[in-house]
């Protein structure tokens, strides 16, 4: 299971290739994974630009250049994988996302588990809106824990 640190490395390893990349194509191969539904999910991204990359917990956040996030959370058997150059999708694979220069980014979950919401800053996923202090900042963790 992905957890905190890993998600973490995930970030910092996808951090150097997709903030400025175009979102050319979405292949969304999952319908269960996504929210909203896949056809407004590939609707709403399909042009963007990745302006950023967070994480929150153990979600994924990818910002884009339309004030629209997308938040990653892998679960139990989710993983990411970039590429250069196309890859065959494989029967675990739930989402690909095609960028400009012909890169590839692809989701995916054995269990199909993992989840792929679409959302705004106001309208935060259920779970995203559910975390308490994050754990990775302690100065910030040990000030709410001292208010409480």
């Amino acid at each position: 299971m992905p957890e905190l640190p890993e998600v973490e490395t995930i970030r910092k390893t996808l951090a150097p290739y997709l903030p400025g990349k175009e979102i050319t194509g979405v292949e969304p191969r999952l319908a269960k994974a996504f929210r909203p539904d896949p056809e407004t999910f590939a609707r709403e991204v399909t042009g963007r630009k990745i302006t950023g990359l967070a994480r929150r917990g153990k979600y994924l956040i990818f910002s884009l250049d339309n004030g629209k996030q997308i938040a990653f959370h892998l679960r139990m058997s989710g993983r990411l994988l970039y590429s250069e150059n196309p890859l065959p999708p494989h029967k675990h694979t739930t989402l690909i996302l095609r960028f400009q220069g012909g890169e590839e980014l692809l989701m995916e979950d054995p269990r199909k588990f993992g989840t792929v919401h679409l959302f705004t800053g106001e309208n935060l996923p259920p779970g995203l809106a559910a975390l308490g202090p994050e754990a990775t900042k302690k100065r910030e963790a040990l000030a709410n824990l001292r208010a409480a």
